[in-house]
């Protein structure tokens, strides 16, 4: 039974707006995509939050996961996975936590070893830190003002320095790439690591052994028809020399999930139609593309089995006074929309439930559905 014939039959079960997650579809993409990059490959739990879901899936995360709050490190209770932190912040309270479960954590700026000092001075820290380097900026360029992420080259060597007065272990390095942009930068980040890898390790006076190359996978990336092959031969020298691993989080849960909403209501003015729908930019904000120069909205499946001889084109609405929520749209539409139909959204499996303004007019969150 597909997904769109389990909504037509459980239409008055599931109440909307709701996210719905498909438990096989994350296990599936978490394997299909650690056996394309042929290395470790940790989960970046930012991307979703769903409880049920993380514990339901959690068992095939054989490598680890990356949390960068309390929050988050809650969702990791009851399992045994790897405990990766990255954050700009790290409280003491974090560093406390985390630490209890031999968290691997990773430095973003010297400051922070400042801070992870104070505990190994008193032996409270035996932890190993990553050193996460600014691509642009160690490329010897500008750094982008929207990634002020990592270090440029004198601070990661700096950082090292620090680390060995401070007695803390550097594991390795860690690079990314950003959202989505694997397939244009990951050689980046493979060069960086190679000019960086031995001058950091003589630094130290001894091996690194772990090297993290991030992510930046799109939610499509099967579609994208990525060279995987090529890119196991280019990190096969690194691999020969550390352990390296890739962390992803869009690409693991954005297929895995879909936003379901139900037509309010159908108006009209002038010539345009409008789909007001009872859920919009109050529970999925990404929807709305408002961080998009050009915003090419969703086209959802609508859920009717009812049509029409008369196509029209329809934009999909959602329930707040904001005139940047509007979620999809529909061209040439032969389906007879009425008030009570449903529309269901795809690849919504990854940020779109905690992006999210949910508390602008007091608006209902999204129920949450596991199949």
């Amino acid at each position: 039974m597909t997904l769109i014939d389990l909504l037509h039959q459980s239409q008055q079960t599931v109440v909307t707006p709701a996210y719905i997650y498909s438990v096989e579809q994350v296990v599936e993409n978490y394997n299909d995509l650690k056996a394309a990059l042929g290395t470790p490959l940790i989960v970046s739990i930012k991307a979703n939050h769903c409880a049920e879901l993380l514990a339901r899936t959690a068992f095939s995360f054989d490598d680890g996961c990356e949390f960068a709050s309390l929050g988050e490190l809650r969702l990791r209770a009851g399992t045994r996975n790897k405990v990766y932190v990255n954050t700009p912040v790290y409280s003491k309270k974090l560093i406390e936590v985390a630490s209890r479960y031999d968290a691997v954590f990773i430095i973003d700026h010297i400051a922070q070893l400042d801070v992870l000092g104070e505990f190994a001075a008193k032996g409270a820290f035996k932890c190993p830190v990553l050193l996460r380097i600014n691509l642009d900026a160690a490329k010897g360029g500008v750094a982008s003002s929207r990634d002020h992420f990592g270090m440029d080259t004198p601070g990661v060597f700096a950082a090292a320095h620090k680390a060995l007065e401070l007695g803390i272990e550097v594991a390795g390095l860690h690079v990314f790439c950003g959202s989505n942009g694997f397939v244009e930068r990951s050689s980046n980040c493979i060069e960086v690591v190679e000019a960086l890898f031995d001058e950091v390790s003589q630094v130290l006076g001894y091996p690194l052994t772990l090297i993290n190359l991030g992510g930046g996978i799109t939610t499509d990336w099967r579609e994208r028809n990525i060279d995987f092959a090529a890119y196991r031969q280019r990190i096969a020298s690194l691999c020969a020399r550390a352990t390296v691993v890739h962390e992803s989080g869009r690409a693991i849960f954005g297929s895995a999930g879909y936003f379901l909403a139900e037509v309010v209501s159908v108006k009209h003015v002038g010539d345009k139609h409008y789909l007001v729908c009872d859920g919009g930019i109050a529970q999925n904000f990404l929807l709305a593309h408002t961080e998009h120069v050009i915003r090419r909205h969703a086209a959802p499946t609508v859920l009717t089995k009812r049509f029409t001889n008369q196509p029209k084109d329809y934009l999909l609405v959602g329930s707040s006074c904001n005139r940047d929520d509007v979620i999809g749209e529909l061209k040439n539409c032969l389906h007879d929309i009425q008030a009570g139909d449903r529309v269901m959204f795809r690849n919504c499996g990854a940020y779109n439930a905690l992006y999210t303004m949910n508390k602008f007019l007091a608006l209902p969150q999204s129920c949450e559905y596991i199949v």
